[in-house]
């Protein structure tokens, strides 16, 4: 089985955290910004890279929040590892709605039922 290595960067203001609406494969999901590391970066460039791709914004990683290495993608069948980091905006980075669809979810108010069971997971640790 083919294996997939993902970043992804949690970003929580004032009780809420920035998702994106994900509509690719086969998926129409919120996760959090982020995707697949390329051939020759590291995990923290990946995540740098797509959170500008995602959100229009630089941002600086923090701590490891979370790791999943176990779970199956439920369409395209790989095996993905995905690790969470808490991340923050580059001083006045601003973020860009367009692109991606970003969102603001409250903590209490997180879209389970259209999440990935990993970013469950994950959301489910912030929640207090």
């Amino acid at each position: 089985m083919a294996i997939r290595y993902g970043v992804y960067g949690i970003l929580v203001h004032e009780g809420a955290v920035l998702m994106v609406k994900t509509l690719s494969g086969g998926l129409n999901i919120w996760n959090f910004p982020g995707g697949g590391i390329d051939a020759g970066e590291t995990p923290l460039q990946a995540l740098v890279r797509e959170c500008h791709e995602e959100i229009g914004a630089s941002v600086i990683i923090h701590e490891e929040l979370y790791l999943n290495d176990a779970f199956i993608h439920p369409i395209l069948c790989y095996k993905s590892v995905m690790r969470y980091y808490r991340i923050s905006l580059l001083d006045d980075a601003q973020i860009d709605y367009q692109l991606e669809g970003a969102r603001w979810f409250a903590l209490e108010a997180l879209p389970f039922d259209e999440m990935l069971s990993v970013d469950q997971e994950m959301a489910r640790l912030l929640v207090p």
